[in-house]
């Protein structure tokens, strides 16, 4: 009977340490993925402001080349 219950709880450890590394590997790329969600998003904001001062720059340089 020993032998089974040791048999048992090490079925039972290797399971909960198989499982805790899964999901420590899941969550390592949930947190990685959202790293790089953030950056891409960061550098959209970043393009859209720089297209914004283009326009901005564009159209006061078309206002001073039509009244010179």
């Amino acid at each position: 009977m020993r032998k089974h219950r040791g048999t048992i709880l090490l079925s039972v450890l290797s399971f909960i340490f198989i499982f805790s590394t899964f999901e420590t590997y899941r969550y390592l790329n949930y947190v990685q993925r959202q790293q790089v969600y953030h950056l891409l998003i960061d550098d959209y904001q970043h393009l859209t402001s720089l297209s914004a001062q283009k326009k901005a720059e564009s159209r006061t340089h078309k206002n001073s080349v039509t009244t010179n």
